[in-house]
């Protein structure tokens, strides 16, 4: 299946969804946030023939930058590590093999994820599983096959890191300061720095921007109270999504870690619309597994923010959530695995 995008000049003015017919059903095959724009681009995706897979995510943050024929490929691989490599087979077609598949065949990938203030040049080729970080830049007609870490150019084929843009003390302090998430007015206010010298820029707003995220980070007690036996994933609940990911996240944990001391903390946001419901909906899901005994905890907690749940978990698991680009980047500030929710499976 293949989805074309394109997005113009200042058509983003905010978190935007944009959907495509897949089997009767308004997909969310991009979600892009606030002045990003892609010149033009093409999804090379599976999602047709592995709709029920869950397999399929890809987001763009704020300030992001696409030139023209951009190529995203995701579920698109062959398995060749399997004696047949391909889904032709019509005498294997709709057959169940579970364990056996499971057992045999490598992780399928699902997603591609692009941070804040990214540029991506003209040809590139993005592959399934990627984050490229924020501040990041891809030259012209890469072919990008893994992550890209913050603030590095990357490219060639396959891509590779050429330079960091700044250097080490100032990227990291750039990861802690974060302009992308503040308001109209601070950003006003600070246009010269963003507009000129990096190192200016940092001595004037890092120590301020880090003690606010690590105040944010230790604002709600629950955090800090997660039991630690083995792991504490987390997870934000993506109900505003058109095609959530909830379920397969609570099927796949549930199955993967039954009778474990793993623990799965799922963060209700407060944008979400009726949360009490919504919390009714998945406590229903959770049910279905209630043999697995499974630790699986609940935060909707109207208080409760993202930065103690990245804070205080050891991995966290990406979702559709319309925050999902932020969590990346905070969890890739405090040092956290990043796990994709859009695997099949998500754990090997």
């Amino acid at each position: 299946m293949n989805i074309a995008l394109g997005f113009k000049h200042g058509e983003i003015n905010g978190p935007t969804v944009h959907t495509t017919d897949v089997k009767g059903t308004d997909f969310p095959c991009c979600f892009i946030d606030k002045d990003s724009y892609i010149v033009s681009a093409l999804v090379k995706t599976g999602l047709d023939i592995h709709f029920g897979d869950n397999l399929y995510n890809l987001q763009i943050g704020k300030y992001t930058s696409l030139a023209e024929d951009i190529l995203f490929i995701i579920d698109m691989d062959h398995d060749y590590s399997a004696v047949c490599q391909g889904w032709q087979v019509s005498e294997l077609r709709g057959k169940s093999f579970d364990g056996v598949i499971r057992n045999t065949v490598k992780q399928r990938k699902g997603e591609v994820l692009i941070g804040n203030d990214c540029w991506i040049g003209t040809g590139a080729t993005i592959m399934n599983g990627v984050i490229i970080h924020d501040g990041a830049v891809v030259a012209a007609n890469s072919v990008v096959t893994r992550d890209v870490p913050p603030y590095t150019i990357v490219g060639g084929n396959p891509a590779k890191v050429i330079k960091k843009r700044f250097a080490d003390e100032i990227v990291e302090e750039l990861k802690w300061i974060r302009w992308w998430d503040w308001g109209e007015k601070r950003m006003l206010s600070a246009a010269s720095g963003l507009l000129s010298d990096a190192e200016v820029f940092v001595k004037e707003y890092y120590e301020e921007s880090r003690n606010q995220i690590i105040r944010l980070s230790e604002r709600n007690p629950f955090f800090t109270r997660m039991k630690k036996a083995e792991k504490v994933f987390a997870y934000i609940v993506d109900d505003e999504s058109p095609v959530p990911s909830y379920p397969s996240i609570i099927k796949e944990f549930c199955t993967t870690f039954s009778e474990t001391h793993n623990q799965l903390v799922l963060f209700f946001p407060n944008y979400l619309n009726d949360k009490k419901y919504l919390v009714d909906r998945v406590a229903d899901a959770l049910e279905r597994y209630e043999d697995a005994e499974c630790d699986v905890s609940l935060v909707y907690d109207d208080r409760a923010i993202i930065e103690p749940v990245i804070k205080h978990c050891d991995s966290y698991i990406t979702s559709r959530s319309m925050i999902n680009v932020r969590a990346v980047g905070l969890a890739e500030l405090f040092g956290k695995e990043i796990v994709s929710g859009f695997n099949s499976p998500i754990w090997v």
